[in-house]
């Protein structure tokens, strides 16, 4: 978890001028909160709170005290039997991760699990906005796909988190550690990330309004004056107006910074396996 969510509405879901610096993944933030600023969907945070500040405000009592007791849970030696309690002066990196042989391994085919699903979910968008209505004037069918995509997304990322955590689990008492406390966290913050990316279609929608009104009225799909007899339509094809080219390429820009969001906390999982392996670059016994 490292971006740090602020107070109220999280960043990039609230009304708010248009930000002149191109979408962009930060410590602090995320490419769809960069893009959702630029085009004038949401405010771009001028200062984010720390990480601890910022789970504070997201956590209620309830979840803080289940993401502490994974904190101060004793890590488990190697023999099986609770190691000394954690805290301030003995944080969960002072117990040594001990990989085995075949996590590297189980590491690399899940790496590349991901890449085939993160691919498969590419042409999935890809697929959703060649389904799209020439016409596009109504932004039903869009919330329909828009939506279709977000399940496919929570249906198949969910399985490799879950994935990352039982490898991570696996390997020594620090890593097992990290993966208890992102499933304490995915569960405390799960109902209120659903709500936000919730909010993604209906941003979309008022993009899309926007865009369509903002059309020259020969633009305008069915506008009584432009459109043609239907013979004549029958016979040439009507070209995509610019508003809706347009729409459809932010439309696919919000999709794939969606999938690249939804993807951080298994790669995070991944990174850290990667680092204490034997071997990897940046682990510790690494050259």
């Amino acid at each position: 978890m490292l971006r740090a969510p602020p107070a109220g509405p999280a960043p990039g879901l609230t009304p708010g001028a248009r930000a002149a610096a191109p979408p962009s993944a930060t410590l602090n933030g995320s490419a769809l909160v960069g893009l959702l600023a630029q085009l004038a969907l949401s405010d771009r945070p001028a200062a984010p709170p720390s990480l601890v500040e910022g789970l504070g405000r997201w956590l209620g009592w309830r979840e803080a005290i289940a993401v502490s007791a994974v904190l101060q849970a004793p890590p488990e030696r190697s023999d099986g039997r609770p190691g000394s309690p954690t805290g301030p002066t003995a944080p969960p990196s002072a117990a040594p991760a001990t990989v085995p042989a075949g996590a590297a391994t189980a590491a690399t085919r899940l790496q590349a699990e991901v890449q085939r699903v993160r691919e498969t979910l590419a042409r999935r968008i890809e697929e959703a906005l060649k389904e799209a209505p020439e016409d596009g004037s109504d932004f039903l069918p869009h919330r329909r796909r828009y939506f279709g995509a977000q399940q496919a997304m929570e249906l198949t990322l969910a399985p490799l988190r879950e994935q990352a955590r039982a490898l991570l689990a696996r390997c020594g008492p620090a890593l097992a550690q990290l993966a208890a406390l992102d499933a304490a966290l995915a569960g405390a913050l799960a109902p209120r990330e659903q709500a936000l990316l919730a909010q993604l279609p209906v941003l979309l929608e008022k993009h899309h309004t926007r865009l369509r009104e903002a059309a020259p009225a020969a633009a305008q799909p069915f506008e009584a004056a432009a459109a043609p007899a239907p013979a004549a339509r029958a016979r040439k094809p009507q070209a995509t107006p610019a508003w809706l080219t347009t729409f459809r390429h932010d439309m696919r820009r919000m999709l794939q910074a969606e999938l690249e969001l939804r993807l951080q906390p298994t790669l995070g999982l991944l990174d850290a396996l990667r680092g204490a392996a034997p071997g990897s670059p940046g682990s510790p016994g690494s050259a």
